[in-house]
């Protein structure tokens, strides 16, 4: 005989609202799935994470010829990137590679190795020198280009006059900062370097011969001499000035100029540079 009896509703109510009761109260497991999607509502992180994990699990997915040809592109650009590095390591890496091939050599102890490491390192340093002379302007590798005739003139005409107007803003700079106590000869220095016989941008214009290719530099050349010429002249104002009204120098507006000139004439140094390496027209 059984001795079961069924359960009163009463009961069966006290019972259901205790379990639920528990079940509201208990604390979740920090791996359970509940605890997981909290921690993702309340982290900004996790979502980062997630999208990094999704694309390490893409990644190890993928059939292994695309996993090489991935990691290579990446490498490749990496390298690229840091060209200038590469080409460093590259040589350090020849150096040391060929050193220890002749000490080896030298000591009859096997050195076939380390010359075969220098060899294969040869190609890619000279491929990250190229690179890094196209992006950056370094010149790690590469020979210079064989100027014309017309080119190398060109090269030594501006070269010589923009060295010539810079020796002047130099000049006048030293003298304006010896105020109040200025030597009348060095006064006159100031004014010869702007009414000077020797107009270094009139003689730009009438001597210089401008190979093809090499308008454009020209072009921007002559406004920074027009800019270094301005300067000139503000230097003989700003003496002026000071001498006459014997007022506080107020260099803001000259110093305004040589700045701008200064920067100009190191775009067209950089230029200019560019033509000795591979010529106007390349």
């Amino acid at each position: 005989m059984s001795c079961w009896k069924p359960a009163s509703s009463g009961t069966r109510d006290f019972r259901t609202t205790t379990e639920t009761r528990t079940r509201r109260i208990r604390p979740r497991r920090p791996d359970s799935p509940e605890a997981v999607r909290g921690g993702t509502a309340s982290d900004p992180s996790t979502s980062t994470d997630s999208v990094l994990q999704n694309l390490y699990h893409g990644f190890r997915v993928l059939p292994l010829v695309s996993k090489a040809i991935y990691i290579g592109l990446f490498v490749i650009v990496l390298l690229t990137i840091l060209s200038p590095l590469t080409f460093l390591a590259g040589v350090v890496s020849i150096a040391v590679s060929t050193i220890v091939s002749v000490v080896r050599a030298l000591n009859h102890r096997p050195w076939g190795r380390w010359a075969v490491i220098a060899a294969i390192a040869v190609l890619p340093t000279l491929a990250a020198g190229s690179i890094a002379n196209t992006l950056y302007g370094i010149p790690f590798s590469g020979s210079n280009a064989q100027l014309s005739t017309e080119e190398q003139r060109y090269v030594n005409q501006v070269g010589e006059i923009q060295e010539a107007m810079k020796q002047r803003l130099d000049a006048n700079a030293r003298i304006l900062n010896k105020y109040p106590s200025i030597p009348p000869l060095e006064r006159e220095q100031v004014y010869d370097h702007y009414f000077s016989e020797v107009d270094l941008k009139k003689m730009a214009e009438e001597k210089v011969k401008v190979p093809p290719g090499c308008g454009e530099h020209y072009e921007n050349w002559l406004e920074d001499m027009d800019k270094a010429t301005a300067t000139l002249y503000a230097s003989v104002t700003l003496l002026d000035t000071t001498l006459t009204t014997k007022a506080p120098r107020d260099h803001t507006s000259s110093n305004e100029l040589r700045r701008d000139t200064d920067t100009s004439f190191e775009e067209s140094d950089q230029l200019l540079y560019k033509i000795r390496r591979q010529g106007c027209e390349r």
